[in-house]
């Protein structure tokens, strides 16, 4: 296996993903960077939670999530 490669791989995805069978490049999550506003990306969302609003804790003020892509190695 290359270096920097993944080591256990999201079994739920299709297979035509690991060949591109998409059509459109698909974005991997290390490299989104700020210089870029516009992404495409396969994830899954492994955590989900709501943040409050400070001055006003019954309303939600960010949704916080931890993602997972294709390319995720442990």
């Amino acid at each position: 296996m290359e270096k920097g490669s993944s080591s256990k791989k999201l079994h739920c995805l299709p297979d035509k993903m690991e060949k591109g069978g998409y059509g459109k490049k698909i974005d991997w999550l290390a490299d989104i960077s700020p210089g870029k506003e516009s992404w495409r990306i396969i994830v899954r969302v492994i955590r989900l939670w709501k943040v409050a609003a400070f001055q006003n804790p019954c309303e939600p003020y960010t949704l916080e999530m931890v993602l997972l892509d294709f390319n995720v190695s442990f």
